[in-house]
């Protein structure tokens, strides 16, 4: 069943965002809209998003877009009988990867300096490319978009996570040297207390060997300081 609502959204109305969508997508003309909807968080009404969803009222295949209140994509997915199509000509995956930045550029320009590629997931049909921002060189989760290209070269997935505030980073790190230091001082710290304890028993026993045997333990580990 059809579903719909009507309305002035933002700036622009619904029906402006479904024909932004349909060009988006390239929809067939024979293809039915079954769903035309507009989310919109109460708590934050800046926001929203417009979904559409239309399908080939013969074979079933669907596409769903969904776009926020300014007209930028959000999510795309087509569906598509034949992209397992074994008969298709495979395109090289460096032109597919170019493709997908070419369509993620198109949609949001300064993607590419934000975003970096850091997954490919090749499926029969299709290949995911994932890019997500860098923090210290390490992926920031829940960032970035993922684009899908079939094997003849169509976007057939799109959905753009966004630029996430990139988490604090310590104002100085800890570096393998200072780390040997503290763990070196520590076990200077632990042989003196150890001495400690020897002495009080040498005056007991009168041996003192354990001690001395420590010292030189650790003296041999390279990682004794030297005595304070």
């Amino acid at each position: 069943m059809k579903q719909k609502m009507t309305g002035v959204v933002h700036k622009v109305t619904l029906e402006q965002l479904k024909e932004q969508a349909r060009a988006i997508a390239d929809v067939p003309e024979h293809y039915a809209l079954e769903i035309e909807d507009f989310m919109q968080n109460e708590a934050k009404p800046e926001s929203g998003e417009a979904m559409f969803v239309w399908s080939d009222p013969e074979t079933g295949e669907g596409i769903l877009v969904t776009l926020g209140k300014n007209c930028d994509l959000i999510d795309l997915t087509v569906d598509r009988e034949g992209e397992e199509n074994t008969t298709v000509r495979l395109l090289p995956l460096s032109e597919r990867q170019k493709r997908a930045e070419q369509f993620m550029t198109k949609h949001y320009p300064e993607a590419l300096k934000l975003f970096h590629l850091t997954h490919t997931n090749e499926k029969r049909g299709a290949v995911q490319f994932t890019y997500e921002q860098k923090v210290m060189g390490l992926p920031l989760p829940h960032s970035g978009c993922d684009v899908k290209v079939n094997d003849s070269g169509d976007i057939v997935g799109f959905t753009y996570h966004g630029e996430k505030p990139a988490p604090d980073v310590p104002a100085e790190l800890v570096s393998k040297e200072s780390l040997r230091q503290h763990v070196a001082d520590s076990l200077d710290l632990r042989l003196q207390v150890a001495c400690l304890h020897e002495e009080i028993y040498e005056g007991v026993t009168g041996n003192g060997d354990s001690c001395m045997n420590l010292s030189r333990a650790w003296s041999r580990s390279g990682l004794m300081t030297g005595s304070r």
